[in-house]
């Protein structure tokens, strides 16, 4: 499960896209986002990083979904 913010100053979104293109290729089960807002370093962008972004904190669910479809639990 990868995520990434297009305006990340530290890390360009497509090295990102490019991981996810070969995890694809090479039939490695992967899901991807990009949120459009949002610097470095956001962790899981609740309070327990100091660095709250309600939006940016749904990928936690959504990798667990993600990984529970995944491993059929």
């Amino acid at each position: 499960f990868l995520w990434a913010t297009q305006e990340d100053e530290l890390e360009d979104t497509w090295r990102t896209v490019t991981l996810w293109q070969r995890l694809n290729s090479a039939k490695v089960p992967a899901e991807m986002i990009v949120f459009q807002r949002g610097c470095h370093g956001y962790s899981t962008a609740d309070l327990a990083t100091g660095r709250v972004n309600g939006h940016i904190a749904h990928w936690l669910p959504l990798c667990i979904e993600w990984l529970e479809a995944l491993f059929d639990l």
